[in-house]
């Protein structure tokens, strides 16, 4: 693979970590003032969670492939 081409695939998966803890971050807020506004209240969102989790984990997983494989 080109080198150019090497960085910008790594530089993507880069913003799709980030854009993807933005969402695990944003998941666990536990700030609330009320029940409609905790997210432990809904089983959909402990599904989103887990997901995202996932999500994470995988894509922490392709950029250290992709770092390893540029150095």
């Amino acid at each position: 693979m080109d080198p150019s081409a090497a960085r910008a695939q790594l530089l993507l998966r880069a913003v799709a970590w980030l854009f993807s803890l933005a969402l695990v971050a944003m998941a666990s807020n536990k700030h609330g003032h009320d029940g409609a506004h905790v997210f432990d209240n809904y089983p959909e969102y402990n599904y989103c969670l887990g997901i995202s989790i996932i999500v994470v984990l995988y894509t922490t997983a392709q950029v250290m492939r992709n770092v390893y494989r540029l150095s």
